[in-house]
Formats: structure tokens, sequence, C-alpha cells
């Protein structure tokens, strides 16, 4: 206690003589000392150690609103410090900071922390689906459940309230930047839907948060009347360069969305006008009659490309195939079957599923991809130069006596590309059967692969792929399962696996038990009367209680007389203050190492959102 008072003291003192910058900062915590002391006393004495070397900044700290408005980025406090009478060593586990409400006597602390190392205090998984089909019903529905028992539906988009008849194609995890510690871990929606009067078609790009807050973008597209996007994918184009966003999916007939032509686009954040990437089918693919219906990072040679799984539309001379790119700031594709390309396929394993490759020609027959998944949780495999795998999910590979989905597998990172198939046929795969997704289950530590009745016949079925030693071992968790469910989607909340789709009139949920080798009957959790299909299904578990983070001033020490921006983000930790109205004063007290202390107040002011043709919706 006795230190603490000599500490005030010696504050007091040093504030007398900065008085002629700020006499109002002096009458504050001259008529508030004694109870901001009390207030502050518990946390004294673990958060400072010794006197303050500087209080000359007392109204300069900024509080960046603008992030705190903007989906895609955590709000930041930012001071500029001055190393005035010896070195400060700036390291962000020395950092410690006190927030109040308030100034003066009638202050309430809001935090008080020490280091600012980042990280997550606690997460919380919730699985979320989206409503659509073809339905007179507006607006985009979103039904979340942490438990797989009790769902919830609202609406998150008031930005599509006109429209409907949705067909979302794509939901997943979304970085900006791909560093969830700078910025924040959302759910990134691609689709489509049609106005309600017109019939126009749009197309739907939405960041939703764990909040079901987010941002529609209304940016100026291709032609949303007549794109449609399957994938996306964040990854550099340059090492150690920004991350950007890519999506692959096709030109598409705006009355029927039959795909004309398969492209892919760069976006250097997600509300930035995208750019067709040109070089798409210069080196020999035609993409003519086809859309991308997956791309996944890989590594080749060191370099970041895109592997890319087309889907070819027969009626408009389109066929599937499996190509990567190997220039990836233009799009090019490498093209398996270009003369001195090395065919990547592995020719034993192929005709283990019955396929003959000519290492000529390198070509197969198939109907097209429908996923890729990276798997980092398997051992690499020496087939694939003992990389981690990426699973290929293939429909309708053709031999000359059937055809038969198939799972195909790479190397994530390779020198040049090594391709395997997994034969499906001797475990009972039903031909009829289309591989619809693939997901790691963590807590079976195994790969799903669901499949539906392409027929749209009520069923599904389940395949299973084991890692052991570095080979992959495939198993049919269960025969086709007979349901009333028309299967669309699925996804894994703790030991089960949810099952969504349509029974033709309402969308509905099931759940079935799976363990290794065997699933449980399914059980029907929810059902929804006003949307006909439950289109997309996504396990989120985002960090709910950040660590506050050094984002920018923590690099090395600020020398003597030296001066220098220190930037804290803030928001979703326990120093959050978003939720606090515009004009709100607040109280910064800010220590780093044995000897700095800096005390300042600024005002929340109302901030505007720099994300370009942003809608904000709750």
């Amino acid at each position: 206690m006795r230190k603490g008072i000599s500490e005030v003291v010696g504050l007091v003192l040093l504030i007398l003589m900065v008085v002629v910058v700020s006499s109002s900062f002096y009458y504050w915590y001259s008529a508030g000392q004694s109870d901001a002391q009390i207030k502050t006393e518990s946390f004294q004495a673990d958060i400072f150690d010794q006197v303050v070397s500087r209080t000359s900044s007392i109204i300069d700290a900024v509080y960046d609103t603008n992030r705190e408005v903007n989906v895609n980025n955590f709000a930041e406090y930012t001071t500029r410090l001055c190393a005035d009478e010896k070195s400060i060593p700036m390291d962000a586990s020395d950092i410690r900071l006190e927030l109040y409400e308030g100034y003066g006597a009638d202050t309430d602390i809001i935090c008080a922390v020490s280091g600012f190392d980042g990280g997550c205090n606690s997460n919380s998984t919730t699985l979320f689906g989206i409503l659509g089909g073809d339905s007179s019903t507006t607006g985009i529905y979103i039904v979340k459940s942490t438990d797989g028992t009790t769902w919830t539906t609202s609406q998150v988009s008031s930005a599509y309230s006109d429209y409907g008849k949705f067909n979302f194609t794509y939901l997943d995890l979304f970085v900006e930047g791909n560093n969830d510690t700078i910025n924040p871990e959302n759910m990134l929606l691609m689709g489509s839907g049609r106005h309600s009067t017109t019939g126009n078609r749009k197309s739907v790009l939405t960041i939703i948060n764990n909040k079901l807050e987010g941002s529609s973008y209304d940016i100026t597209d291709l032609d949303e009347n007549v794109t449609v996007y399957e994938d996306a994918a964040m990854l550099q184009d340059i090492p150690g360069g920004p991350f950007n966003l890519f999506r692959g999916g096709a030109l598409v007939s705006p009355a029927d969305s039959a795909p004309k032509a398969g492209i892919l686009t760069r976006q250097f954040t997600v509300y930035d006008t995208p750019e067709r990437l040109p070089g798409l089918g210069a080196g020999g693919r035609n993409f003519q009659g086809t859309k991308i219906t997956a791309i996944q990072p890989i590594l080749r040679g060191g370099a970041p490309q895109l592997l890319m799984g087309v889907t070819g539309n027969v009626d408009a001379g389109g066929v599937g195939f499996i190509d990567e790119t190997q220039e990836l700031g233009a799009g090019m594709e490498l093209n398996y079957a270009s003369p001195g390309t090395i065919c990547p396929y592995n020719i034993q394993s192929f005709a283990q599923c019955g396929i003959s490759i000519d290492p000529g020609a390198c070509d197969l027959s198939l109907d097209g991809i429908s996923d890729m998944l990276y798997v980092p949780e398997f051992s690499g495999n020496s087939k694939v130069g003992n990389s981690n795998p990426v699973f290929i999910g293939v429909n309708n590979l053709t031999n000359s006596t059937y055809k038969l989905p198939s799972i195909f597998y790479t190397g994530y990172s390779m020198d040049q590309s090594s391709i395997h198939c997994l034969n499906l046929a001797p475990i009972g795969v039903d031909p009829k059967y289309e591989i619809v997704e693939m997901k790691y289950h963590k807590q079976s530590d195994q790969v799903l692969v669901f499949m539906k009745d392409q027929t749209r016949t009520p069923g599904f079925q389940l395949v299973a792929i084991r890692e052991e030693g570095g080979q992959y071992d495939i198993a049919a968790l269960s025969p086709p399962v007979a349901s009333g469910l028309i299967p669309i989607t699925f996804d894994t909340l703790g030991d089960f696996v949810f099952i969504s789709g349509t029974n033709r009139t309402h969308a509905v949920i099931e759940r079935i038990n799976v363990t290794f080798g065997s699933v449980g009957e399914p059980v029907k959790v929810y059902s929804n009367d006003t949307y006909p299909e439950l289109q997309k299904f996504l396990t989120y578990t985002p960090c709910i209680d950040r660590k506050p983070y050094c984002k920018e001033g923590c690099e090395a020490p600020l020398k003597k007389g030296d001066c220098r921006a220190l930037t804290l983000s803030i928001e979703d930790s326990s120093c959050d203050i978003s939720k606090y109205a515009p004009e709100t004063t607040f109280t910064v007290r800010l220590g780093i190492g044995q000897f700095f202390q800096n005390l300042e107040i600024f005002t929340k002011k109302t901030g505007t959102s720099t994300e370009v043709n942003a809608t904000r919706f709750n």
C-alpha cells in the first residue's frame, strides 16, 4: 500500500509539471485521486511496479471505431509513445493496461490486462445451417444449435429481404488476411437469389460473424446476373505477400443457371471488385461448358498454387477433370494432357480402381469434382512425398463396366503432383450415389465422405477414411440408409453427424451417432415449414473471449528520444467497448516494463465503415 501511495504522489508532482498542457487533466486526477486509488488498489500491486516516466500525452489516444463497425477487423486502441527519459522495452508480454469508463472520481473499471501476446481464453462450438430453396419466402435465415437438440431460427440479412428462392453454394470459415489474431474468424456465404417482384437474379456475398451480425457486400461483380461461385480459398499468390480471396465458379445462363464457362477470380479483400484471371484456359484446357466446383490451395515446388476440380455440363460439350495452376497470378493451368507434362495419375493405384491410364494422354472419364479436403491431422503418406493429404471427391469415375463415385488423394506440399485412387467398389458403394462433401471428424479421427442418391430418392451413405501409419483405409459405415429425407449437406457436432435437406415441403435435419465402423439410426431433430431446404451446414468454433493483442509497436525496444505508435487490438476481449455509446469518455492507464506508465483520456466517436459498399445487418 505504501508503494501505491508513493507512486500517486510522484505522479501528481509530474502532472504539476505538465499542467500547462492540460489543466483539466490535473483537476480530474486531483479530485479523483482518493476514489481512483481505492478502485485500482488491487490492480496496482499486481500490474504496476515502479513510478511513471511520462505523463505529457494526456488526450492523444485514438480508438478506431471504423474497425469496430467493420465485420472483418477488430477495433483498436492507438497511442503515440515517446521515450523521454530512458528506453522502453516494448515487449508485448510486458504491456499492462487498465481501462475505465469515465474520468475523475466517477470511473468504473472495464478491464485490467497484463500481457498482449494474443490468443484465446474461451470458445464455443455452434452448428449453423442456411435455409433456402425454391420458395416465395424472402430474406436469408439461419438455424443454429450448440447441442444438436435445441435449434434457433433467425433472419440474418435484411440486405436480401426482397429476395427469395435462394440457392446457396458455399458456406465456410473466412479470415480476412488469413490472420485470426489481427482479424476475426467469420463465415463466408455465397450463392444467389431472385427478386420477389422482378425475378431478377442476384449474387449473394455475405460475411456473418458468430453473433449473427455482419455485412453484405454490394460489390461490382463481373456480372452478378450470370455468375455463380462454388468455392473460395485464401492464399498468397506471392510468398510473403498479402493473402487474396480466390473464387471458383462459372458464367451461367441467367434463365436456368446452366454453366457456360468455368472462371477463377481474385480480389484483395472481400469487398473489392473481383478480377477474372485471364490465363485460365491458356494452358490448353477447354473450360467451355464447365464450372469450377472445388479449389484447394497447395504448394508445388514451394510455390502456392490452386488444385482445381472441374465439373462439366455434358449438354454443352463440357467434361469434368482435375487440374492445377502453374502461374497463379494469371490463373493459367498446368494441363496434365499437354505433351511433355508428367502425368500425375499413379498408374498402379488407378488400375486397382479399374481405370487404365495412358501416361501420354493422361486422361480419365468422370462427371465432376464435388469437394476437396486438406487433412493436416493425418500423417504424411510416402506415396505423395510424405506430405499431409488432400482428398478429392470424384463422381462417376468411369471404366469399361460401370460408373462409381471415387476418392483420390495427393500431397499438399510436393515438388510435382502425384494423384492416387482409393477404390470404393470393394466396400459396396452403390453406383447411383454421388459424393457431396467430405469433412474431418475430430472425435472419431476419420474423414467422413457424405453421399446421396443422385436421382433425389431419399437416402444417404457415409464412407470413412482412416489413417494408419501413413496408409489410408476406407470403409462403408453403413449401407445406404433408408430415410424420408432427401439429403443435401452434412456436418458434425460432437459425436454426432447431422444430415440436412428436404422432405420436399420442409427443411429437415436428422441426427445419427457415428463410431468407427458403424452409424446409428437417423433421428429427426428439426423441421422448418417456411423454407423447403437446408442447403449448407457449418460447425463453427470461434473465440468468444480473446486475449488483447499488440498489433503494432511491439517489434523492438523504443530507444531514448524516439517516438512510436502503439496499437492494441481489444475487440471481443475483456477490454471490448464496442457496445458503449458514442461520446462515452474513457480513461486508459498504460504501463510497459518497470519504469514506464502513461495516462490518457479519449472519447468514443461515431464511426463510418471503411469497407466499400458494405451494408451492416443484425
